[in-house]
């Protein structure tokens, strides 16, 4: 029996591209706010 990975593979990418983006936003910028809660979504 295979086991369907694509939505968790998914997952997996979107937090880490989140939080790359998050290191690199400013905390005073909204994009930071945006990022930062789609890295807490995820988890």
């Amino acid at each position: 029996m295979k086991i369907d990975t694509l939505h968790l593979e998914r997952c997996i990418a979107t937090l880490d591209k989140a939080h790359a983006l998050l290191k690199k936003a400013d905390p005073e910028n909204i994009d930071y706010d945006m990022y930062r809660s789609a890295c807490i979504n995820r988890v």
